[in-house]
């Protein structure tokens, strides 16, 4: 039995003028779960503005993903963030329980969403590929 699906082409978008786009991503290495994260940034055009790609010592890959939503906050009053990670996206946009271990890191990018900035989960083969 085949199932359903859909072929969803993913593709830029220009912006308004002003914001800039930061694709972010997190990855945990399996055998050692040493975590990383990167960020790429870039204006409405789409035109390269930065990249940054760091560690972020041992932890989960969701605290990796969210640590890497961060990483646009020196760049501009005005960004749209796209993540590749479902639940990343989800307790910055619907909320985080205090007691979730994310709930520091989740309230600070909420703090940084106050200044117009855009949330949103899409595919991130740029940042996938650095964070990796």
């Amino acid at each position: 039995m085949q199932g359903n699906y859909a072929n969803i082409e993913i593709n830029w978008k220009k912006l308004l003028n002003g914001w800039v786009k930061c694709n972010s991503d997190g990855a945990v290495m399996s055998a050692r779960h040493k975590a990383a994260c990167s960020g790429v940034i870039r204006d409405e055009s789409g035109a390269w503005i930065s990249g940054v790609a760091r560690s972020v010592g041992y932890c989960s890959v969701l605290m990796a993903e969210h640590s890497s939503t961060c990483l646009g906050q020196r760049f501009s009053t005005y960004i749209y963030m796209e993540a590749d990670s479902t639940i990343a996206v989800f307790l910055i946009t619907k909320g985080c329980p205090p007691s979730h271990p994310c709930a520091s890191i989740v309230s600070l990018t909420n703090r940084l969403k106050m200044r117009s900035w855009q949330v949103y989960r899409q595919a991130n083969q740029v940042a996938d590929w650095i964070a990796n």
